[in-house]
């Protein structure tokens, strides 16, 4: 019976639960393989203890012969993800990521241009909205990079003009999400019809922020806000 990894994290626990059971059932169904799923509560790669213990899970890909290994987006970037792949290629254990690109890494990703170009022409269209925020994450991932292709390429096709201040690249947090509307003050973009954002955590954070500013009667009348 060949041996899978799946490397993931529960920063998100109702995503986490669906890939699990997602991934599962396809490999149930193909039969010949067991799924080891190595998660843990951490998705940084910190020096503190806690996180050092968090993370010793993914020491299993030492002690274990895997045959194959799924990386879910979920889990964190940077130096997290760098030292998994790296162990990985030493292992010479084939890999592909889950719903992230980066360069150089096999992955699945969802087509982050279609989907932006659709969710902009539907406030556009359908709400009638000339000046959207798009707020990103600081992730090096080819799926935001095709979501700020489709957001320029979108507001042109509508002959509005693409400001690049509406435009934010934030680390992912309730705390960084709530600060988005003292940030956009300073860049002058609180007049925004829509706000787009592409990570959850993001919305959360300031729809929390609006809520108690008084500001959360006005959606979804005056602001637009999505999660993509």
């Amino acid at each position: 019976m060949k041996k899978i990894a799946l490397i993931t994290s529960t920063a998100n626990y109702e995503r986490h639960k669906d890939t699990i059971r997602a991934i599962h059932a396809k490999l149930k169904q193909m039969g010949g393989y067991a799924l080891y799923v190595l998660t843990s509560y951490g998705i940084f790669f910190n020096e503190s203890a806690y996180d050092k213990g968090e993370q010793s899970i993914y020491s299993l890909l030492d002690e274990v012969e895997f045959d194959g290994c799924i990386i879910d987006s979920n889990l964190g970037r940077d130096k997290l993800f760098k030292h998994i792949i790296d162990k990985l290629k030493a292992k010479k254990i084939p890999f592909v990521a889950n719903n992230f690109g980066a360069v150089g890494v096999p992955s699945v990703v969802m087509d982050g241009y279609e989907a932006t170009c659709e969710v902009i022409k539907h406030l556009i269209n359908k709400h009638n909205c000339k000046k959207i925020n798009l707020v990103c994450t600081l992730d090096n991932d080819s799926v935001i990079e095709d979501a700020v292709r489709g957001y320029k390429d979108t507001l042109k096709e509508y002959s509005i003009t693409v400001e690049e201040r509406r435009i934010s690249y934030r680390a992912v947090s309730l705390s960084i999400g709530r600060e988005l509307w003292n940030d956009f003050a300073k860049v002058d973009t609180r007049d925004a019809d829509a706000i787009v954002c592409m990570h959850d955590v993001h919305s959360i954070g300031l729809c929390l922020e609006l809520e108690e500013k008084g500001y959360m009667i006005q959606i979804p009348f005056n602001i637009w806000e999505v999660c993509k």
